[in-house]
């Protein structure tokens, strides 16, 4: 995530996931990484992912093999991900990460007791990265906690992994072997992974969701579960997805924000805990950039490096309970570029390839080197 000056540096902070880059640090200062070359970061729910070059490093919980360095223990400090030197793209789930490789084969590690790393073997976790069965030509990933997708360069996506509530777009709730094209959709430029539901986003900029729909996360103004991907409501000009456990947001093509789905921790950015099952504007969130959502938070970055966030989480991200609505994520550094939001952490990169991490660091998520973790949190809003 992103840290602006405590003065006049601001971050606009939407519930997000970061996506990281890699490199292993040479200075290090309380919350601080500085890492040069950071293409991309991401965040699971204890852990955090970076991606530079084609090399990928990791710290955080590791008991899952999120870390991918072929040991199941916490690392404080940025480990490199074993034999993956031309990684593309990297997402992080719950408890896993997959990555895109230069000849566009998936390559997942971490936990997989519900099929979710996609590999031939049936073992409940892998601690190094092992090749997705049948998924060539991958362009995009999401993940979430149970499942992962991927878009293709045909225009199809392809999910595997738990789908008790038809979050593969299967057509049916029956648990699936291997990956598999999600039934009937085409054009697909980028997908979002939630809870138990996922969404992707057409050539058209309109968007389509299948899955769980208790809270109207699908947005088709019913609460219907769907295992075949149906149209959100009235929702068009979409740009980018990120999709939490109970409710979805889209970025626009002129830079604001729609959210829908469950409310009852600030999802929606409104008062009240009201689920709603169609899209609606989240106030005061323009210049929108980049959206990332995880479980019940939501962060957006703008153009002029501002983090804005809404959700849960409030003290972690440095939110206030009586602050329901969106609030700038605020810290003394420089203006953010890159940022991705973890299940109680939010990891910013500064324009100076600085890495500034705060919130939960009991796994050593933070990626500081602290010995023991230290947990960090955001200055609240004045």
């Amino acid at each position: 995530m992103h840290y602006g000056a405590m003065t006049d540096r601001w971050f606009l902070v939407a519930s997000c996931v970061l996506s990281s880059a890699c490199g292993r640090s040479d200075t290090v200062r309380a919350g601080h990484d500085v890492v040069a070359g950071i293409a991309e970061i991401v965040a699971g729910e204890a852990f955090t992912c970076r991606r530079a070059g084609g090399r990928v490093t990791c710290c955080g919980n590791g008991w899952h093999g999120e870390l991918g360095n072929g040991a199941s223990e916490d690392e404080g400090s940025a480990v490199a991900v074993r034999g993956l030197e031309d990684a593309t793209a990297i997402v992080a789930g719950g408890f896993h990460a997959c990555a895109i490789r230069r000849d566009g084969s998936v390559w997942c590690w971490g936990e997989n007791r519900w099929g979710q790393l996609g590999v031939e073997d049936a073992t409940d976790r892998r601690t190094v990265p092992g090749a997705v069965s049948g998924v060539a030509h991958a362009t995009q990933l999401a993940a979430g906690i149970l499942h992962t997708c991927a878009v293709i360069s045909d225009g199809t996506a392809w999910c595997w992994g738990r789908n008790q509530r038809g979050q593969t777009g299967s057509g049916s709730i029956s648990e699936i072997a291997a990956p598999a094209p999600v039934g009937g959709l085409d054009g697909v430029t980028a997908i979002s992974v939630g809870g138990f539901h996922t969404c992707a986003l057409r050539s058209d900029r309109r968007v389509v969701c299948w899955g769980e729909n208790d809270h109207g996360q699908l947005g088709d103004a019913t609460t219907t579960p769907r295992t075949t991907p149906v149209p959100v409501t009235g929702l068009v000009d979409v740009v980018e997805l990120a999709a939490g456990s109970s409710h979805t947001c889209a970025r626009l093509a002129d830079q604001t924000v729609q959210c829908w789905g469950s409310n009852q921790a600030g999802q929606l950015a409104e008062p009240g805990t009201s689920s709603r099952p169609h899209p609606g504007r989240v106030p005061g969130v323009t210049g929108a950039i980049a959206l990332r959502a995880r479980n019940d938070a939501t962060c957006a970055l703008s153009s002029d490096g501002r983090v804005t966030c809404w959700g849960a989480s409030l003290g972690r991200l440095g939110g206030r309970s009586d602050q329901p609505g969106p609030w700038i994520v605020r810290d003394p550094a420089a203006r953010a570029r890159a940022f991705a939001l973890g299940g109680d952490h939010l990891c910013i990169v500064t324009a100076g390839d600085e890495l500034i991490c705060r919130g939960e660091a009991s796994h050593g998520q933070l990626c500081d080197g602290s010995s023991p973790p230290r947990s960090n949190t955001f200055p609240p809003p004045p």
